[in-house]
């Protein structure tokens, strides 16, 4: 069975239905499928797409963490999936969730969709992310709506955050100095981007 017809089954909007993610990460994360990883996901709502990662990475640890304590209830937690109750914005809970379950191969963020707890939880992940591993961020045209403090090169969004990053890792390759990026590399889609940590 594919991921994108167990996100149809589990009722998860990244399915083919909806935005659409789920071709993208049967590409990216394939490679996850019958082994053991840690798998971090920001924002799980009510549960549906918890439920799609624990069926499709059967060996995964699996951590959810949302802001609401409903969320809670939505699921079988237990020992290979679990939930933390905290903000993606506060980067003490976000340090406790690494202390207590991290590095992660994977983390994904679909939580509030707003630039500052976007960055903030990058920043504060990234470095529990391990070598090899990939960091996760939806909704990306967020950072064009203003609503969630987006706008067309506006400074301070999520795109414009990346845009940075994408500069260290070019510029490495024309320097020749101490390279100064850990990024392999960013791919992004519509709505989308993957930023995958060097080895």
């Amino acid at each position: 069975m594919t991921l994108d017809e167990i996100a149809i089954r589990c009722r998860t909007d990244k399915s083919t239905k909806t935005h659409g993610y789920t071709p993208v990460y049967e590409k990216y994360l394939k490679k996850y499928k019958d082994m053991e990883c840690d798998f971090l996901e920001i924002g799980v709502s009510r549960g549906d797409s918890i439920q799609m990662w624990r069926e499709w990475l059967p060996n995964a640890r699996i951590t959810g963490i949302d802001i609401r304590n409903s969320c809670r209830k939505n699921h079988p937690w237990d020992d290979t999936t679990q939930f933390f109750r905290g903000d993606q914005n506060d980067p003490a809970f976000l340090s406790k969730v690494i202390s207590e379950v991290g590095p992660f191969d994977v983390v994904l963020d679909d939580g509030c969709h707003d630039m500052i707890p976007q960055i903030t939880s990058l920043e504060c992940l990234w470095p529990a992310v391990k070598p090899g591993g990939l960091y996760i961020i939806e909704d990306m045209n967020t950072s064009y709506v203003p609503k969630h403090d987006g706008g067309l090169l506006k400074p301070g969004t999520t795109v414009e955050f990346l845009k940075k990053k994408l500069d260290d890792l070019i510029k490495d390759n024309v320097t020749h100095g101490e390279p100064k990026s850990d990024i392999e590399y960013m791919h992004f889609y519509e709505e989308l981007v993957l930023i995958r940590k060097k080895q």
